[in-house]
């Protein structure tokens, strides 16, 4: 078959899927939900500087992208890893089980803090003015709210990397 017959035979031209109004943009994170709509205090859209795609690239410096945001800048500025790892903790977390994202949520907000461990992360507290006020504390809140979700929150931990 010559390619002339096979362009006569093929005349239909490409349909492409129109662009719908309610399409977000989509960043860093690639949820399958609309996290900002979910869970807006925590996931905004913001215009955020783009990363070229290559050599060549000469598209828009800026871009619209789905943005976890820290409620411990402190500790995020110290840190951003681990505030990137938060954000992703929280959107899984958000998939599986919402009162534990929030529960999660919380214990960023006090000052937890994500440790990198050999097995994956880990939750550690900061015992400070600015976080915890002491270990028995933590472990207090840590027993009644994050012990219910102990296997899910593994998992979580686990899938981390």
């Amino acid at each position: 078959m010559s390619l002339a017959s096979a362009a006569l035979r093929n005349k239909s031209p490409l349909q492409m899927a129109p662009k719908r109004e309610t399409d977000q943009p989509r960043g860093p994170f690639k949820p399958d939900h609309n996290l900002a709509a979910e869970w807006p205090e925590v996931f905004q859209y913001k215009t955020v500087p783009r990363m070229p795609t290559g050599k060549w690239d000469r598209g828009p410096e800026e871009e619209d992208a789905l943005v976890f945001c820290d409620p411990r800048q402190d500790l995020a500025d110290e840190d951003p890893e681990e505030s990137w790892f938060w954000g992703w903790l929280l959107a899984d977390a958000l998939a599986v089980n919402k009162e534990l994202a929030i529960t999660l949520h919380g214990f960023r907000c006090m000052g937890t803090r994500l440790v990198r461990t050999e097995k994956g992360f880990a939750m550690k507290p900061e015992v400070s003015e600015r976080g915890w006020q002491s270990a028995e504390e933590y472990q207090a809140a840590r027993d009644k709210y994050l012990v219910p979700h102990q296997k899910q929150l593994v998992k979580l931990l686990k899938n981390l990397h």
